[in-house]
């Protein structure tokens, strides 16, 4: 369940709205939507008047505050009113945990709040962070907006639900599966930014952002020809954007949840609803952006933190930046700047200058991505620590998908690592949740950088040879790591610590020991040994760590897996996880020899379990990397993290939002849910079957060009279809793939 340290409501229902003197109905339209909801503890309702005139303004506020509903002004007045940018303000002054908007045309349900908290529990949104839902929306006409005004509150949206399902075209006028009223948890709307503010007026805004939440969310199937506009709710054939959304809409219709919306007159030539057709190409640009570049715009703030500006080293819209988006709403705005901004005229780090922009721009907090990053970063970070400036630093963690925002210091020199932290008993189910923790994570495939088929412990000692001698595994590390670089003690560097690594293997072979490096994933040249033994690339960390009786290393991550498996581990260097009853300091070759041949240390599980538990859960942050790898000049590898999807953040003294790890689990195209497309998707199945039966009768002939990119995916699609299937970005295909 998500938590926070700060008491919020369940709930926002936000409500657009401006009284225009071209859709006088809407005045009416409000003294009627107020009436209708009634007062809960912890649902809030906000009603965000986006340019209303001044007159209109005193009466919609008192209107507004005798029903209980909290009214906000959003200045927009002389402008196009614009129903994303509405809403949008109303999310970022809301105090849900979960938002929903309510346009002033709708009518909810009986008891809307309590059947939306319902189905977002049954939905999993209290567990999964971008989890969503839509509610359709059932379209009176003028004469069934009279009849259906009259009717009783409690069963009236039953009844015109089963009007509709028997085909009553009197009274409603159609059913749309995907309307603007979505259920999205707070904090991940802020941090995609909400809507595109190139929309204004009337249309399509609430489906680019519907887009890409969807998109986020990975879970429901592509319809085929997904950028076109069917213009129908009602069509059987799973083509266009609209059936796609339908699947959005269609869980929650099943569980009665539905707004119906009252007809009213439609002018042509307002100014609200003469942008509709630019309205609708930006959709459809906007779609094709995204899905290109995955690029939402920038993140909003609440409002409380709005006046709170954050300094950060870096630039807008770049990889960097990215990564933070999601800690952007608990933190602040953020003023961007490069650090050599702060350079006087001789290219020396200026205080003077570092406190006139923090004094003229009034910045609260620094946030450091990497404080050693350069010297004048370094220079910045010594002066905040000096000066009790506050900041945080911001890297990543040792854990899988873990990440830190720590308020004392990075790595070694944070005093979040303090035993007054950490070293409390655990209960008997804190115990038993990092315990079960510590077993998921050593069975994973997954650590750190660190790929690999997982291979049983007698598969490594029959390849490696180990049998019937002792092991010392030595993870290496990148030499321009900045752990390596500043925490690396009296070892000082990767060279230097091959050198002792390599004279104690020498010493231990006559004590029956064999040592086995790896190289870290990223570095292509590793230093000479004699002695020790390099392994394959592909060995798993994990194996390599289940097999050793040791490790040793200068103060790489691979120490805190090493404690959970209760390895002794000996460390070179300076390590934020040193601890007298979790690992040993050694200095030299020598040292390490005689801690080995002594075999006295043990690692002290209750105290591993301690540390851990503080590490995972009130520490670390975590979220799943978006990242590309690269190779540069030197030859090296590079990882670049282009983003990170956030399900895990702890702030501290501030945010803690817990959510699981998203399981990428996806729809079933065999799902009840896509019943009526069930036959145009099996139509649609059906020529590609017969091709991948027949596809050993193919003959290539003369006109077929092999190089060409239809060539290459016609020779992939009849040699290779099952990989086809299976990289196509079709949901459909890759259903498919698992059939062949």
């Amino acid at each position: 369940m998500a938590t926070n340290n700060k008491a919020l409501n369940e709930l926002s229902i936000i409500i657009p709205f401006r009284a225009d003197d071209q859709r006088q109905y809407l005045v009416k339209r409000l003294r009627a939507f107020c009436d209708e909801f009634e007062q809960r503890c912890g649902i809030e309702y906000l009603l965000v008047d986006s340019g209303s005139s001044l007159m209109a303004r005193k009466e919609n506020k008192t209107r507004c505050t005798s029903a209980g509903i909290r009214y906000l002004y959003h200045e927009s007045m002389g402008q196009v009113f614009s129903i994303g940018m509405a809403r949008d303000y109303g999310v970022q002054h809301a105090t849900g945990k979960l938002i929903t908007f309510l346009d002033i045309d709708l009518i909810p349900t009986y008891n809307f709040a309590e059947q939306l908290l319902e189905f977002a529990e049954l939905s999993g949104m209290s567990s999964e962070l971008k989890r969503f839902f839509v509610l359709p929306c059932l379209y009176l006409s003028e004469y069934g907006t009279e009849q259906f005004l009259k009717k009783e509150k409690k069963t009236r949206h039953r009844e015109y639900l089963y009007k509709h399902t028997m085909g009553d075209k009197l009274q409603i006028d159609n059913m749309a599966y995907c309307s603007s009223v979505m259920v999205v948890h707070r904090f991940h709307y802020l941090s995609i930014g909400g809507h595109r503010a190139l929309f204004k007026g009337h249309g399509y805004e609430d489906f680019e952002l519907i887009h890409r939440l969807s998109m986020e969310e990975g879970r429901t199937p592509r319809s085929f020809h997904y950028y076109t506009d069917t213009k129908s709710w009602d069509s059987n054939t799973f083509d266009g954007f609209r059936a796609h959304f339908s699947l959005l809409g269609i869980p929650a219709l099943k569980d009665g949840l539905c707004t119906v919306h009252l007809w009213h007159p439609r002018p042509a030539n307002t100014t609200y609803t003469k942008n509709i057709k630019k309205n609708h190409l930006n959709a459809f640009a906007s779609f094709k952006q995204f899905d290109n570049d995955g690029c939402h715009p920038p993140a909003l703030l609440p409002a409380t933190l709005i006046e709170n500006k954050v300094l950060y080293f870096g630039v807008p819209e770049t990889n960097a930046g990215e990564c933070l988006r999601n800690l952007v709403p608990h933190l602040g705005q953020f003023v961007y700047h490069s650090e050599y901004h702060f350079n006087d005229e001789h290219g020396r780090f200026s205080v003077s200058l570092l406190e006139a922009q923090i004094r003229s721009q009034k910045i609260k907090c620094i946030l450091f991505s990497n404080p050693y990053a350069n010297p004048i970063r370094l220079a910045v970070y010594h002066w905040a620590r000096e000066n009790n400036f506050p900041f945080y630093c911001f890297e990543r963690g040792a854990l899988t998908d873990s990440w830190f925002v720590d308020d004392t210091g990075f790595s070694v020199d944070s005093t979040r690592y303090n035993e007054s932290y950490w070293q409390t008993p655990l209960s008997t189910e804190q115990c038993s949740s990092v315990t079960e923790y510590i077993q998921n994570t050593l069975d994973s495939e997954q650590a750190l950088e660190h790929k690999g088929e997982r291979k049983t412990k007698i598969m490594l000692v029959n390849s490696l040879k180990t049998s019937g001698k002792k092991v010392l595994f030595v993870p290496f590390q990148d030499p321009n790591d900045t752990v390596i670089k500043h925490f690396s003690g009296s070892i000082q560097s990767i060279d230097k610590f091959a050198i002792q690594i390599d004279r104690a293997a020498k010493k231990l072979i006559a004590y029956g020991w064999h040592v086995i490096c790896k190289k870290h994933p990223l570095e292509t040249v590793t230093p000479a040994l004699k002695y020790a033994r390099w392994v394959d690339d592909d060995i798993h960390l994990l194996d390599l760590l289940d097999l050793a009786d040791a490790v040793a290393l200068i103060n790489s991550s691979v120490g805190v897996y090493s404690m959970m498996m209760e390895k002794p581990c000996y460390i070179f260097g300076e390590a934020f996880y040193a601890h007298p009853k979790l690992n040993k300091p050694v200095n030299s070759a020598n040292e390490l020899v005689d801690d080995l041949r002594d075999d006295s240390f043990k690692v002290c599980a209750e105290t591993m379990r301690c540390f851990i538990h503080y590490l995972w859960d009130n520490y670390y942050s975590y979220g799943i990397p978006l990242s590309d790898s690269r190779v540069e000049k030197d030859g090296s590898k590079n990882t670049i993290t282009k983003g990170i999807a956030f399900y895990r953040i702890n702030i501290p003294e501030q945010a803690h939002y817990l959510y699981k790890k998203p399981k990428g689990e996806k729809i079933s195209l065999n799902a009840p849910l896509l019943a009526r497309y069930a036959h145009d998707i099996l139509q649609r199945e059906k020529p590609i079957k017969k091709m991948l039966r027949n596809r050993d009768k193919w003959k290539f002939k003369t006109w077929f060009k092999p190089q060409s990119r239809a060539g290459k995916h016609f020779k992939k699609i009849i040699l290779h279809p099952k990989a086809y299937c299976l990289d196509s970005k079709y949901a459909w295909l890759n259903y498919l793939a698992n059939k062949i």
